[in-house]
């Protein structure tokens, strides 16, 4: 038998209504429940699972309604203690939240006068035009709701462009702004990749490719499933990558879609070929594997990340090479490990043409054109001191004379890790790899490159060792065969490519710095956005004029 209960004006947003159905539907003597608020598409839902009644087709959208399915009346009382008793624990802690609460967007603008981004995550009926008023007032938008009219979007997103902002949605699951995590996000490091995305775990999978390979993302954009449709013609996408061309922090640009519509695709990419950063395009469906310009195309979501990965390595290989002066073309390879700087030898020796004679001489496993490749566990090395991998002072101390050599371009290392060896070798390369970069007097920079060789389980920690690494710009390689490459690359003549320049003044403005966030819906986005780190304010929104649409089009006409 059916019982419905209307609770009105008792609103909730989706996430805390499944969690109360999820709790009180555990109460003995529930078969079904159902607690949703009273919108249109709420109430076919409730036709669709046979549990409609009279009150709740009577119920307007900001009306609670409870439908419970029970062989005994006398379980509706104990659902409705259940559901106050959680509601009034959900007053509790809104009561607690470390964040300022408001009730309307203007009253969260009183708090937040400099907040950059609204994030609306409300009913798709409402959420147009809370994303309106939040252009009005000057605020980017990423619009999370979905059910949102074509045309409603269209009209949005020619407003922000416009003004001068964005419209990430509707529909938008993922963006990552500033290094500022919203809605659906992970945490990933802060880089110089931006990214721009119509499919949100696709953007996901990319920035944590990015991460394993341990670079990091400046801003990852997301569109909405429809904006590059036809209809919509990609407006939020060319603003994002026209944001992104001239974002100083963005090295590399990488964009994401499911197959777009012909003449967007078109667009999007002689809006990525017209400028000078190295780009990645995936368009799921296409193979990948060509270039157009400074475009490569992937043909996968991993290969996209390796690719942006590889081109940020060039871009940083082409600013190494400018930064060397006329002299610095040597090489210098200071190893812990006796095999490893035997593999080093051979390698470097192939690439200048040099033979590899395995020679071992005083610990000296290779000397040519200037560049010399050292075994400090050799014999030569350890009289009177412990090994490199228990104490490696002598390298540091190595590593600063490196540094202050004109002749010097790039040190090559290996950070050996595991039990035995030092309880922190890449703090202690960190370290000195500062030092060299205090104490050098001579025209140009040196570039530090390092390869680990461990495991995730040792006790210094691999990733906690690799961070140290990269928090003090050493180029970490996968493996030593790739740190060599890297060296060779710098320490030969760079292809130079034509740059074609940016325009400087047109498109979105975004950000600059990690935004300031209005949270408008669901409270989930708010608490997530403190937790990372974030300033927010959150607006416990209610539909207006109690989800009345007449009278809503009314109010909105005499504002």
């Amino acid at each position: 038998m059916l019982f419905s209960v209307i609770k009105t004006g008792v609103f909730q947003d989706s996430v805390s209504l499944m969690l109360l159905t999820k709790k009180v539907s555990a109460l003995p003597g529930v078969d079904r429940l159902s607690v949703m608020m009273g919108t249109p598409a709420n109430k076919e839902i409730f036709r669709n699972t046979n549990l409609s009644t009279p009150e709740v087709e009577a119920a307007r959208p900001s009306d609670l309604c409870v439908v419970i399915d029970a062989a005994d009346e006398s379980v509706v009382k104990d659902v409705m203690e259940g559901i106050a008793a959680f509601l009034s624990d959900q007053s509790v802690k809104r009561r607690g939240a470390d964040y300022a609460q408001t009730k309307t967007l203007d009253g969260a603008l009183v708090q937040l006068p400099d907040a950059d981004i609204a994030l609306i995550s409300v009913a798709g009926r409402y959420a147009a035009r809370l994303a309106g008023q939040a252009l009005d007032r000057g605020l980017n938008v990423l619009l999370f709701s979905d059910n949102v009219a074509l045309e409603d979007e269209l009209h949005l997103k020619q407003k922000a462009h416009e003004k001068g902002l964005i419209v990430m949605g509707p529909d938008c699951g993922t963006s990552m702004v500033g290094g500022q995590p919203l809605a659906f996000a992970n945490v990933n490091r802060t880089g110089s990749i931006g990214l721009v995305g119509a499919s949100g775990t696709g953007l996901q999978a990319v920035m944590a490719g990015i991460d394993y390979h341990d670079e990091g993302v400046s801003h990852a954009i997301g569109l909405g499933g429809r904006d590059l449709s036809a209809d919509i013609g990609g407006i939020s996408a060319l603003d994002a990558i026209d944001f992104l061309i001239r974002d100083p922090g963005t090295e590399v640009i990488v964009f994401i879609s499911k197959p777009p519509a012909k003449e967007v695709r078109d667009r999007i990419v002689k809006a990525l070929d017209g400028q000078e950063k190295p780009a990645v395009a995936i368009f799921l469906g296409e193979e990948g594997g060509g270039q157009d310009g400074n475009i490569t195309f992937a043909g996968t979501l991993d290969e996209a990340a390796k690719l942006a990965v590889l081109a940020l390595h060039d871009v940083r290989l082409a600013k190494a090479r400018a930064s060397f002066s006329t002299t610095q073309n040597q090489i210098r390879g200071l190893y812990c490990g006796g095999t490893l700087a035997s593999e080093a030898s051979m390698l470097i020796g192939r690439g200048l043409g040099v033979p590899f004679t395995g020679s071992h001489d005083e610990g000296i496993m290779f000397e040519a054109q200037g560049s010399t490749v050292i075994d400090l566990g050799d014999d030569a090395y350890t009289v009177g001191r412990a090994h490199p991998m228990i104490d490696p002072t002598l390298r540091g101390e190595m590593i600063v004379k490196a540094g202050e050599d004109p002749a010097v371009a790039v040190v090559l290392m290996d950070v050996v890790i595991g039990y035995g060896a030092h309880e922190d070798p890449a703090g202690q390369a960190a370290e000195m790899v500062e030092a060299a970069r205090k104490a050098r007097k001579a025209e140009g920079e040196v570039v530090f490159v390092a390869y680990v060789c461990g495991a995730k389980d040792d006790p210094q920690g691999l990733e906690a060792q690799r961070d140290k690494l990269h928090e003090a710009g050493i180029i970490i390689a996968e493996s030593n065969r790739e740190a060599v490459e890297y060296a060779l690359s710098l320490t030969r003549a760079g292809a130079s490519r034509t740059a074609k320049a940016a325009n400087a003044a047109a498109g979105p403005k975004l950000l600059d710095h990690s935004p300031k966030i209005i949270n408008l819906g669901l409270r989930s986005f708010a608490d997530d956005i403190l937790k990372s780190g974030g300033e927010v304010v959150h607006v416990n929104w209610a539909p207006p004029a109690g989800g009345d649409e007449e009278l809503i089009a009314a109010l909105d006409r005499l504002a």
